[in-house]
């Protein structure tokens, strides 16, 4: 049976942010819990977004946080050195000719608007299968069919075991880019089969990506990925109940810089978000809330 791993996968597209530290705390507990290993992977794949002021503020937000893990970069210098994704491309590439051979990839050209526009008038794709665009056109998606029966089976820790219908949650999904550099979904989950993980942490706002990558899974024949041990948190929002995210966050609002002002009310407010039905007093710091989180009686494990 493989070891058990996790691992930690920010993307240096903006300073990292509460719903970051959300994520972090609870990868960084549930190994604790299980005796896993940690894995610090950096997702700079887009590098039009990527900045070196967002890489070093990855290390200074986990550094901050006491988060220690056991693989991947220990800097700035050694990620850029040895880690990037760049390295990588190669074998992203491999997947992409591996999920080639199923026939199910075709070209599209239609942009996010129409596709949106699409879903908006309840279908999950549009008509670029049907014309037979090859794919060696150049400024094509790359996009992988999903049949309307298409499911996928979901271990989770806090939501339960499911079946996940691909088509309903993505429909057909982008796995090249126009650019002709791979997905996400497909660098993420060759990432994860390489570097052999057994439990993933993400927000729930990624269960489409996840339903995605496991049909993905299907297609390669990947049993290992398909057996991960999921865990899909429930999302922090702002005061007007939306998701935090990095587009809309700016330095003084960075993780990093509420971790200097008042650390123990930030974990207090993210412990409490992740187990709502808790009455324990948080006192805010990693101990305590290892604690909290090794009780089989809280309500992580609760949608």
């Amino acid at each position: 049976m493989n070891a058990i791993k996790s691992r930690i996968a920010p993307t240096p597209s903006g300073f990292l942010h509460l719903g970051n530290l959300a994520s972090f705390l609870l990868t960084s507990l549930w190994m604790k819990k299980l005796d896993g290993s940690l894995l610090l992977r950096i997702d700079d794949l887009d590098t039009d977004r990527c900045r070196d002021e967002y890489i070093a503020d990855i290390f200074q937000s986990l550094n901050a946080l006491q988060i220690h893990w056991q693989q991947g970069p220990v800097d700035e210098k050694d990620f850029t050195k040895n880690w990037s994704q760049q390295f990588r491309i190669n074998t992203y590439r491999q997947t992409l000719s591996q999920l080639k051979t199923t026939g199910l990839v075709y070209a599209c050209n239609c942009s996010r608007k129409e596709i949106q526009l699409n879903r908006e008038h309840g279908l999950n794709t549009c008509n670029c299968r049907q014309r037979n665009i090859s794919l060696d056109t150049p400024n094509m998606n790359w996009r992988i069919h999903v049949p309307e029966n298409s499911e996928v089976i979901l271990f989770d820790e806090r939501i339960g075991n499911s079946s996940l219908n691909v088509h309903e949650l993505i429909g057909d999904f982008v796995i090249r880019q126009k650019n002709g550099m791979p997905s996400y979904h497909v660098a993420s989950l060759t990432d994860d089969v390489s570097f052999g993980m057994t439990h993933v942490v993400r927000g729930m706002d990624l269960l489409p990506s996840t339903a995605a990558q496991l049909y993905l899974a299907e297609l390669l024949q990947n049993s290992g990925f398909k057996n991960i041990c999921w865990l899909h948190h429930p999302l922090l929002t702002n005061a007007e109940g939306e998701k935090i995210s990095k587009s809309a966050g700016h330095h003084a609002d960075s993780l990093l810089q509420l971790l200097q002002h008042d650390s123990k009310e930030l974990l207090r407010m993210v412990g409490l978000v992740l187990w709502p039905e808790t009455t324990e007093d948080l006192e805010n710091n990693l101990p305590d809330l290892f604690i909290l989180f090794s009780s089989e009686t809280t309500a992580w494990m609760k949608p």
